[in-house]
């Protein structure tokens, strides 16, 4: 069977839509090799002078009538017969895809062609289904859809005759289907076997010996096959059989129609079938795949949650740092101020100890002074023994200020060693506060150098929360795409559902229909088969009276020549027979008149509408 798609592209400018045809539904590798072969010849033949290159397919898009948008072609699911596609090229200075009505399609050229279609085009080809060329920047979720609707197959020559006949068909009409219907071998002549398989197959319920008598009174000539003319006449004779005949052919071609119909209808069910048990796997398969990327989606949540756990832990560890930075910096300071107030104290108490050495060399000088003036009274105490008692005085005197210069002298070196011990603890001080700055500084060094690290592994973490948001925005991503691909899948679940559905409903209706076609003919053929067994004995029973009256006719002329010595013929009806029926004559008996077709007291079963045989049937529409 033949696969049919309706496929569209721009042609510098132009709008072209073929009619393309597949011996099976194609892949989608399978349909670009056939786009760019149908459309290839056509976009080198029609390029303008100094366009390069050949026919390239970027994307292609089909109509979907469900939701009446073009989506993007992704899968040989999506494609049905006399789908309407659009093929996208890449932009170029050469080519830009502008919006537009879409022309009617039509065949591509013959050369393009594997095979060629046996059925006419679909309703659609001769109309643009969306009316205008799709968008380049629509894209819709491909969804597939599978068709319902039962093929029935073309019958036979002479069956389709029938089958077009309908029951007000003319004797002759009914005479040439009828006949052509039984001629088997085609040679325009009927032997016994083909009428007994005639009478057989629609089920008249004649014995062997009637069909061979039946056979032989159409048989005229005695030939053995009963030609064209011959079956006229017999038509003639047995019209209520000619129509039971042609009923019944036109029944039975009709029933065997049905039932091709409905085996292409469970054919088509299988398939459908095969198609949504597929559809199922692939939905169980996309559900597995969603659950899958759900499952990586949470595992890498909870990767992301872990690293903006570690950042936040990072940046407490940062923030614990610099404020321990702070606070060494704080210390540093402190200890800086505390050095430079014991450097400020030292060199107080060093000026301090220079003013107590310069007293003590003050008290030294005095001292010096006061021991030369000691000397020199000493001296002039030696010198003036005469002045002896005044000196001695003035000596008393100047011992005291000795003395009282060497308490000062006393005092001042104990001040001066005070100043020392004073200037020693500074000193010792300033070394204490120089270690303790030194200390603090290797703590400022080392907070700094553990802020550094900080920082550093602040970074990493903020850099490894960025990817793994970003892997997790990459896993959101793909957890849509398998959304969409499950929606797509199970929409085709459903759509296939449908399809199944429809098509056990429609095969249940011509299963249903056959049944009601079968039940009702074969109440005509129980209604009818009394009135072909009526007209046969009718016929037999003409045939003899006509047999009788011929012999009647002899012996009526044998007595007219032995008692009036005349040939002539006397009519049947002036003659007086002693009939067991009475004074009638037994033609008219029988309703039957010597020279006319039996008198069809239940009216023509050609044209009347009261027939026993047409009058009940169900015409084909």
């Amino acid at each position: 069977m033949v696969f049919t798609l309706l496929i569209a592209a721009d042609i510098h400018g132009t709008k072209t839509n073929y009619e393309v045809e597949f011996p099976v539904q194609p892949t989608i590798p399978d349909l670009h090799r056939k786009v760019e072969l149908v459309f290839g010849t056509d976009f080198v033949a029609k390029a303008p002078p100094g366009c390069p290159g050949a026919f390239v397919i970027d994307r292609m898009q089909i109509f979907d009538e469900r939701v009446e948008l073009w989506v993007d072609l992704l899968s040989s699911t999506q494609l049905q017969e006399f789908s309407q596609i659009y093929v996208f090229q890449p932009e170029t200075a050469w080519h830009r895809e502008v919006q537009s009505k879409l022309p009617p399609a039509v065949r591509a050229p013959p050369q393009h062609h594997h095979v060629s279609s046996p059925v006419a085009a679909s309703p659609s080809a001769g109309m643009n289904i969306s009316g205008v060329s799709p968008n380049r920047s629509i894209s819709v979720a491909s969804l597939a859809h599978v068709p319902v609707a039962p093929i029935i197959p073309v019958a036979p020559s002479a069956a389709s005759i029938l089958l077009r006949s309908g029951a007000d068909a003319s004797h002759e009409e009914k005479v040439s289907m009828v006949f052509d219907e039984m001629d088997a071998r085609k040679i325009r002549a009927i032997d016994l076997s083909e009428f007994q398989a005639f009478l057989t197959n629609l089920q008249f319920e004649f014995s062997v010996n009637t069909i061979s008598d039946l056979f032989t009174k159409a048989d005229t000539n005695r030939d053995g096959s009963i030609s064209y003319p011959e079956f006229q006449r017999f038509a003639e004779r047995y019209p209520t059989l000619l129509d039971a005949m042609h009923y019944r052919a036109r029944e039975y071609w009709q029933d065997v129609r049905q039932k091709e119909g409905i085996e292409a209808a469970r054919r088509l069910l299988e398939s459908l079938r095969a198609r949504e048990i597929d559809a199922r796997a692939a939905s169980a398969q996309a559900a597995a795949e969603t659950a899958a990327q759900e499952g990586r989606l949470a595992a890498q949540l909870q990767a992301v949650a872990e690293a903006e756990a570690k950042e936040r832990e990072a940046l407490a560890i940062l923030d614990a740092s610099r404020q321990e930075t702070e606070r060494a910096r704080a210390e540093v300071a402190a200890r800086c101020a505390e050095e430079q107030a014991a450097r400020d104290n030292e060199r107080m108490k060093q000026l301090q100890h220079i003013e107590a050495q310069r007293d003590v060399e003050a008290a030294e000088g005095r001292l010096r002074l006061q021991e030369s003036e000691q000397a020199q009274a000493e001296d002039r105490l030696r010198e003036i023994e005469r002045l002896m008692m005044e000196q001695q005085r003035e000596c008393e005197m100047q011992r005291m200020n000795t003395q009282r210069a060497r308490g000062d002298l006393s005092n001042a070196q104990g001040v001066e060693q005070q100043a020392a011990m004073i200037s020693a603890e500074a000193s010792r001080d300033v070394q204490m506060a120089a270690e303790r700055v030194a200390l603090a500084k290797g703590d400022l060094a080392r907070a700094q150098d553990r802020e550094r690290d900080c920082t550093a592994a602040h970074l990493g973490a903020r850099e490894a929360t960025a990817h793994q948001r970003v892997q997790k925005e990459k896993e959101e991503q793909e957890l849509l795409i398998c959304r969409e691909r499950e929606a797509s899948k199970r929409a085709i679940e459903v759509e296939s559902v449908r399809a199944v559905e429809a098509q056990e409903a429609m095969c249940r209706s011509l299963e249903q229909e056959n049944m009601e076609h079968a039940a009702a003919r074969a109440k005509v053929q129980a209604e009818e088969a009394p009135l072909i067994d009526q007209e046969v004995k009718l016929r037999e029973q003409r045939d003899h009276l006509e047999q009788r009256e011929a012999a009647l006719r002899d012996e009526a002329g044998a007595f007219n020549i032995r008692h009036t010595g005349t040939r002539g013929v006397a009519s049947p009806r002036s003659l007086h027979y002693n009939s067991p029926m009475g004074a009638a004559s037994p033609l008219a008996v029988q309703g039957i008149s010597p020279d006319r077709s039996p008198r069809r007291q239940f009216g023509s079963p050609i044209s009347s509408a009261h027939s026993p045989i047409t009058g009940i049937r169900k015409p084909l529409s």
